[in-house]
């Protein structure tokens, strides 16, 4: 992270590839917080990153979307 101020967290929790501003983070790793579903259900979260600049200005192209099943232990 070298020359930028941290990172913006994009998200999405319908699976239908509908992405938002989630959070920004300026540390190395960000960890999702949302409660999981209940039951047995399980919900695909869609992710996806932009950097930002010293500003805290978006920077730059999105990452590649990455695609997470979370779910309750059962």
């Amino acid at each position: 992270m070298r020359g930028f101020a941290g990172y913006e967290v994009w998200r999405d929790r319908t699976n239908n590839n509908n992405l938002s501003l989630n959070d920004k983070s300026v540390g190395r790793t960000w960890t999702d917080t949302t409660p999981l579903p209940d039951g047995v259900n399980a919900e695909i979260r869609q992710y996806r990153v932009r950097m930002l600049d010293s500003n805290n200005q978006p920077i730059g192209q999105f990452s590649n979307t990455v695609a997470a099943t979370v779910s309750r232990a059962i």
